[in-house]
């Protein structure tokens, strides 16, 4: 589809009046030629404690990793599966459940690798992961993303479709900042959530001390 048409889409889900110089492509047009978009392990078999940490759709949320995931593959299962294995840099987004949760790998999660919910794509250069992932987790791209979805049994996205979700493409150093203020936005919120987490420990810990014992 051409960018006029990918922002009238986008435009019908609520996503209007972008600039006018910046593009409208859609994720399959700058996936990278090797690899750039794949399912995780299709056939883990049994956890196996000490191997390599399997990234599942339930550990992605929030722009966020699971950085202690519930199960491991084993190194033979793991080369069966090479072609996924993670260098830190893909954009994560979940398959199956409450589909269309994105993260980008985070460099000391190389050598893991991610299990068949989860897609796994690597971006050209002319595409910042960071910013992608944000355009993604929009309200608008969000809802055409649900649009989408296979709700027979539960949601399910394809990869099909995620190469056809269209987003709004500035040049990198655009996308760099935009990926800096709201990450920095999203690390306030973090800090805040963590703070809060904290005071309401101390508080309980102090009504148990104070009324308990």
């Amino acid at each position: 589809m051409s960018s006029e048409t990918n922002r009238s889409l986008l435009s019908d889900y609520g996503l209007s009046s972008l600039p006018g110089d910046w593009d409208c492509p859609v994720i399959g047009d700058h996936l990278k030629a090797d690899r750039g978009i794949s399912v995780g392990v299709m056939y883990p078999g049994g956890n196996s404690p000490g191997g390599i940490p399997l990234i599942k759709a339930g550990d992605i949320r929030n722009n966020w990793i699971n950085p202690r995931p519930d199960f491991s593959i084993s190194t033979e299962k793991h080369q069966e599966y090479i072609r996924t294995e993670l260098e830190g840099g893909e954009l994560l987004i979940s398959l199956v459940g409450n589909a269309g949760q994105t993260a980008v790998v985070p460099k000391e999660m190389s050598g893991w690798n991610a299990a068949r919910a989860v897609a796994v794509l690597r971006l050209q250069d002319k595409v910042d992961p960071i910013y992608l992932q944000y355009c993604l987790q929009s309200p608008s791209i969000q809802l055409l993303m649900k649009s989408w979805c296979n709700t027979t049994v539960q949601e399910t996205l394809n990869l099909k479709e995620i190469k056809k979700v269209p987003f709004p493409l500035p040049k990198k150093a655009e996308q760099i900042a935009i990926a800096h203020i709201l990450g920095t936005l999203d690390e306030k919120i973090e800090l805040n959530r963590k703070t809060n987490e904290t005071l309401e420990g101390i508080a309980k810990a102090l009504f148990k001390s104070w009324f308990v014992d």
